[in-house]
């Protein structure tokens, strides 16, 4: 392959017309970004809104935090499965926060308890995809007792798990 040999003076003359073109384009952007803020500012005029403002999501404050008195979705699964003894799966436990109180209105709430299973170390997987609470976690021998005042009152009202 033969290489293509080129003269100092040929290189000037490329990099002169390129600095050219630049200097050009530069003052379009200059004169462009003036014309923008002009139509930015009319359309404020008009709507009586800022530029962007009313487009796409607002942003909402205290985000992720469950409304005052309501519980988080962490602790409505965990009273879930501290209401059996059973091993559940995530869309199981989905299934139940109705009844205990927690209200969603997400397509993907077995996803979300699912991550919050695998995520808590007070849930522990004891098999391929089947969660039960870690009762060793949650504070010794008061946590143990609650758990089973919990399961008493589970046989003896309705539980809160629909059987599947």
């Amino acid at each position: 392959m033969a290489r293509k040999v080129v003269s100092i003076a040929h290189l000037r003359e490329l990099l002169g017309e390129r600095e050219k073109e630049l200097t050009g384009l530069e003052a379009r952007q200059k004169k462009l970004g003036a014309e923008l803020k002009q139509v930015e500012a009319r359309i404020a005029g008009l709507t009586g809104r800022a530029k962007g403002a009313g487009r796409g999501r607002a942003a909402v404050k205290g985000r992720g935090q469950p409304a005052r008195g309501k519980k988080t979705l962490k602790q409505a699964v965990a009273e879930v499965l501290g209401a059996t003894r059973k091993a559940l799966r995530p869309k199981q436990i989905a299934e139940a926060l109705p009844n205990v109180g927690y209200l969603s209105k997400s397509k993907s709430l077995s996803v979300m308890v699912g991550q919050v299973l695998s995520g808590s170390p007070e849930f522990r997987r004891v098999g391929r995809g089947k969660y039960r609470l870690d009762r060793r976690r949650l504070g010794g021998k008061a946590a143990k007792k609650q758990g089973k005042a919990e399961a008493v009152a589970v046989k003896e009202s309705e539980s809160p798990v629909s059987p599947q």
